[in-house]
């Protein structure tokens, strides 16, 4: 079934192109609100400061994906809900800060921890 490779090739490339990244200032340290789009799903989501170094984000979205193979006939579509928290630890910003750097707009390196709950029937 090439028709099916070649779909799915097309996503997972469209995925990697339209992927979002997420550069923003932390030296405020306020409550962040987002919204986030990509090739299969939306987000809304917040980060919430809980030290200097330390911000909890939470999201709830829709996931999208395929399902089926070569195999298998039945080929579709889901969408489900999905919500996921993550913990980060930024370990940069202080030397940052110390040594005078720009803090503002740049990507700050961290350290995550990611869990997803996704509801049983979907």
């Amino acid at each position: 079934m090439p028709r099916f490779r070649k779909i799915a090739f097309v996503c997972a490339v469209a995925g990697v192109v339209f992927s979002t990244i997420n550069c923003h200032a932390q030296e405020a340290q306020k409550t962040l609100f987002q919204v986030q789009t990509g090739f299969l799903g939306m987000w809304v989501g917040a980060e919430f400061p809980v030290t200097k170094n330390f911000i909890l984000r939470a999201e709830a979205g829709l996931d999208a994906g395929f399902f089926g193979g070569i195999s298998n006939d039945d080929n579709g579509f889901v969408l489900a809900p999905v919500f996921t928290t993550e913990p980060r630890y930024y370990y940069n910003f202080g030397k940052r800060t110390e040594k005078g750097k720009q803090t503002r707009n740049i990507l700050e390196t961290f350290l995550e921890s990611k869990a997803r709950f996704i509801p049983i029937g979907f």
